[in-house]
């Protein structure tokens, strides 16, 4: 649904779409169309505690399957050009989710509240009807263009046919077990997102009777007994003619799911082949017809409700519920559209399944994440371009060290630096794995202790790790057996390493592990030191190309110390309650977050600039949501990238009109956890990255752990990564006050933050002007016209920073050259060829250098003063004494009017590092240099009143003389003060 920028009614938090686009404009998309679970309540009425707690505001298992239809829509309605088989493997990635969404949540919905999932049930058929509809009408008709092509078997000729019966007899046929269904035979397990064929056979008799004879004293000593099937029996004659019968037969799972036919881009659905050749299988009986369906079951296990026993062996508690997983009940039965009313009767009949559980495709392929095969098909055109991974610069030298025998380089650069990866900028293979291979390999390595989550099939990681132990190393691993749907490959490697020497342990009674920790201990010149990792991804040498995560390598004592505590939790007997820099759930990490949290408050209270930024993959915490909304409240601007489900609501009025949510969806899956507390009063900012998202669980039930980042190189980069997310308008997704999302390019998602937070503060009952008239352009538009009275106001604000020129030989008398002003550069400005710093950069009209003042956005509740200082601090470092007021300037944009207050600051002091001086230079320049620099009209008036307030022509201040001339004073003094 593609919709664009509209106004929220004055009395309803819910936003609605326009009926039709400007021109020109760009258009968005809506995400869910409707709210999967609409909330009832006006949410301006609660108290930010009520917000946070009540469940009609946020369903968990609503907003999870509202991350699933974003993930769908870059599929079928890609804002940017994806290649074909990429806008394939997006839809197969949405069949993937909802399997195990399914697996996970419709059980217990089903029994407990039944509205919701009716709602869901209605909401997953029209997700998967936009799938299909655009599988079956976009993808595949445009790859047969490529000449790529999913076949049926009536497209075969003679000879393909014959190949396809060969290739039946050989690889399928002895894998194949048909399974009737009569009182004899009961009931078949079906296996969860295993592929099966119901088949229809005609036949009065399936097997030959067998005649008895009484005369030669044969009767059957046995009481006659009903059969054990007699119900089933009986369901079958209920929906079944009398000559009719029933088998099933399960597609093998070990064969592949696609079949090339004579061109590697021509595919063949195993099923067809099988259902050709049913008649091998079922030999004089008439096949009537065969359709292939799925099931899917509640394979969650509840393991951490488990209570053990001292005695008992919790690795093989584990292996017997997994055991147990594929006889759980049925949660969902896909059939194809053609499979008859009576079939599909009879299936949910032995399923136990009610009709809002069976789901029809459209599609010629059920089970849609079987066709990744068919998205990695080598066709360059259709595919992103190769990934090329960047060598960092630190390890430039290295890159073949460990087999050149040089293992202890590594440590080397790790104890003079810490080291920051980011993938998948940096390669796995050249950072975390080369570690590890430094940590088997060398000789001075004693110790290697390590979490193990999800590593992925076949881990390099494990085998490092059995080579160590097999060296001699001591190898302490944890492996957490209650990961989810990798708990059975976990089992294997838990195995694998104990049988390689190592010391491994499963976890911590009652909690997941979850934290991503390596300590490598070495001995130095006769003395042990320490080195840690503290990532916020798995150790999976797979995902580590497909998923966005840092990964910290230190040799600080502190958090080395730390880390070396936290392991002894893992593994032994330890109450540990304080940690030096750690934050370790579930010990101190949700109150210090919500201490951050409440300093920022403190700050903006106070008259600091505040600002909190929060890069997760989820937020449920009640007390973290509520915290933030006071932060909003208080003033503090909350910048909240969040991939997956969030509670905090943004927008609302008089609440959270100072947050802004965002998820970012793209190539590559955000997986980093990093958090950002301005931390203004003392002037140092803190970063922090690990395991933790704010949701309760890791909170609560899981052992996690977050480090800062105390390198002010490794903060810089981390505040990059930040700002690149936050302008991130191609992937990105804003959320609404109600829970939905919508996308577009930045500008126009500008405009629709800025109208609707507009609309709610000014309470208009008419945010547009009627259809009717003719549109005003913005050469037409005049402040306080009628034109533009209707318009909502943006209000930004900034200031004219400046100080006394110190350069020696200054002229006194000139307030061109008495006084200097600091221009700060456009985040727009290109820097290729040109330095701002040099003076060529300065020379007019061939620099591609913009020099503005800093100015921005004021947040809800906060006045032009403060926006002003605030911005100062963030855009160019600098803070003072904020003077008169010297300039107004409106200007029309769009659906809204941007007026911007420019106030005189008298600086006093200057950072050296500040919020955005990875985006910006700075530069100071005398007010006559400045005023051949600047290219924008309304900053060269504001910079002109700059010079009248500092005495250049007393008589056209705009302002009382009084004010003006103290302020003169005040530059002064602050000079002879440095």
């Amino acid at each position: 649904m593609r919709i664009t920028t509209a106004l929220v009614a004055p009395d309803r938090d819910v936003w609605t779409p326009p009926s039709t686009l400007l021109e020109g404009e760009m258009p968005l998309i809506v995400c869910p169309p409707e709210p999967i679970w609409p909330c009832g309540e006006d949410l301006r009425d609660l108290t930010p505690a009520e917000l946070a707690r009540s469940s009609d505001v946020f369903m968990q298992v609503a907003e999870e399957l509202q991350f699933h239809w974003r993930v769908l829509k870059l599929g079928t309605e890609p804002v940017t050009p994806t290649p074909l088989l990429e806008r394939l493997k997006f839809l197969c990635i949405v069949s993937s989710n909802l399997d195990e969404y399914f697996s996970k949540n419709m059980y217990d919905v089903s029994k407990t509240m039944r509205p919701l999932y009716e709602r869901i049930s209605a909401a997953v058929r029209e997700i998967t009807a936009q799938q299909e509809t655009c599988l079956t009408n976009v993808i595949l008709p445009s790859l047969a263009n490529y000449d790529m092509r999913i076949l049926r078997y009536a497209d075969l000729n003679a000879r393909q046919r014959s190949q396809m019966s060969q290739f039946f007899q050989a690889r399928l046929f002895p894998l194949l077990t048909p399974l009737t269904l009569d009182p004899t035979h009961p009931f078949p397990l079906l296996r969860s997102y295993s592929l099966y064929l119901a088949v229809l056979l005609e036949g009065s008799q399936l097997m030959p009777s067998l005649e008895r004879s009484t005369r030669d004293g044969d009767e059957s000593p046995i009481a006659s007994m009903s059969p054990p099937n007699a119900s089933l029996d009986q369901s079958i004659a209920n929906v079944l003619p009398a000559n009719m019968h029933v088998a099933w037969v399960r597609v093998p799972s070990s064969c592949s799911r696609f079949i090339t036919v004579d061109n590697e881009k021509h595919f063949l659905p195993v099923e067809e082949i099988i259902i050709q050749n049913l008649s091998a299988l079922f030999e004089n009986v008439r096949v009537i017809a065969a359709y292939p369906f799925r099931v899917t079951r509640n394979t969650k296990l509840e393991l951490d409700k488990i209570e053990l026993s001292e005695s008992e062996d919790f690795l093989k508690i584990v292996e017997e519920n997994l055991y147990t997983r594929q006889r759980r009940a049925a949660v969902r039965l896909e059939v194809s559209r053609e499979m008859p009313e009576l079939l599909t009767t009879l299936l949910r009949d032995q399923l136990n399944l009610e009709p809002f559980a069976v789901y029809r495709s459209r599609a010629p392929i059920i089970g849609l994440n079987d066709c990744f095969m068919l998205a990695n098909v080598n066709i360059p055109a259709l595919r992103y371009p190769p990934w090329r991974f960047k060598t960092h610069s630190i390890l430039a030298g290295y890159k073949y060290g460990v087999q050149s025998g040089h293992t202890g380089h590594m440590f080397e650069l790790i104890r003079h630096n810490d080291l920051l990866f980011s993938f998948p900028i940096h390669a796995f293979d050249e950072t975390t794995l080369r570690f590890l291979e430094s940590a088997a390999r060398d000789p001075g390595v004693r110790l290697i202790k390590m979490v193990l989550y999800r590593c992925g099939n076949n881990s390099p990681v494990v085998k490092l790790l059995m080579e160590a132990a097999r060296r001699g190393v001591d190898v302490n691993v944890l492996v957490e057996l209650k990961a989810s749907f990798d708990e059975d490959q976990n089992v294997l490697y838990a195995r694998m390493l104990q049988e390689a020497g190592c010391n491994v342990a499963y976890g911590v009674k009652g909690y997941k592990t979850h934290a991503k920790l390596i300590l490598v201990v070495r001995e130095e010149n006769g003395v042990l030191a320490s080195y840690s990792n503290v990532a916020t991804g798995n150790y999976n040498a797979t995902t580590a190309k497909i998923y966005t995560d840092f990964s910290l390598f230190t040799s600080r004592e502190d958090i080395c110390a730390d880390v070396t505590d936290l392991f002894n939790v893992f593994t032994g007997y330890s109450a540990k309650k304080e940690f030096r820099k750690l934050l370790v759930s579930p010990v101190n990490m949700r109150d210090r977050f919500l201490e951050l949290i409440q300093r920022e408050i403190d700050n903006a209270r106070s008259g600091y600039p505040a600002r909190i930024i929060c890069q997760c993959n989820g937020i449920t915490e009640v007390l973290i949501t509520q915290r933030l909304y006071e932060a909003s409240m208080a003033g503090v601007r909350v910048d909240l990238i969040v991939r997956g489900i969030c509670r905090v609501r943004p927008g609302i009025t008089g609440i959270s009109e100072n947050i802004r949510v965002v998820s970012i969806l793209g190539r590559f899956l955000l997986h980093a956890r990093v958090f950002y507390f301005a931390n203004a009063r003392d002037g140092r900012p803190e970063y922090y990255i690990g395991s933790a998202d704010w949701r309760s669980r890791n909170l609560h039930a899981r052992l996690e752990a977050v480090s800062p980042v105390e390198d002010k190189y490794l903060q810089q980069t981390l505040w990059r990564h930040l700002n690149r997310l936050l302008s991130d308008s191609v992937n990105g997704w804003e959320m609404l006050p109600d829970g939905r999302y919508v996308k577009g390019d930045s500008e126009a998602l500008g405009h629709l933050r800025d109208a609707i937070m507009a609309a709610r503060r000014e309470a208009e009952a008419e945010a547009l002007k009627p259809a009717t008239q003719a549109p005003v352009t913005a050469d037409d538009a005049t402040p306080g016209s009628s034109e533009t009275e209707h318009l909502p106001v943006v209000r930004k604000a900034g200031c004219v920073p400046v100080r006394l020129n110190r350069r020696r030989g200054t002229r006194r008398d000139d307030i061109g050259l008495r006084y200097e002003v600091l221009l700060i550069t456009s985040t727009s400005s290109s820097f290729s060829g040109n330095n701002p710093d040099d003076p060529r950069a300065a020379e007019g009209s061939g620099s591609s250098v913009t020099w503005v003042f800093p100015k921005g956005s004021m947040a809800y509740g906060e006045d032009g003063r403060s926006a002003a200082l605030r911005e100062a601090l963030e855009e160019a470092g600098v803070s003072g004494e904020l003077g008169p007021l010297i300039s107004v300037y409106q200007k029309r944009k769009r659906r809204t009017v941007v007026m911007t207050e420019l106030y005189l600051l008298h600086v006093k002091q200057q950072l050296s590092l500040w919020g955005e001086s990875g985006q910006r230079h700075r530069r100071w320049f005398t007010l006559d240099e400045a005023a051949n620099l600047i290219t924008k009209e309304y900053l060269l008036d504001a910079l002109m009143k700059a010079r009248q307030a500092l005495g250049e022509t007393p008589a056209t201040i705009p302002t009382s003389p009084t004010t003006m001339t103290s302020a003169a004073t005040a530059v002064e003094s602050t000079a002879k003060e440095r």
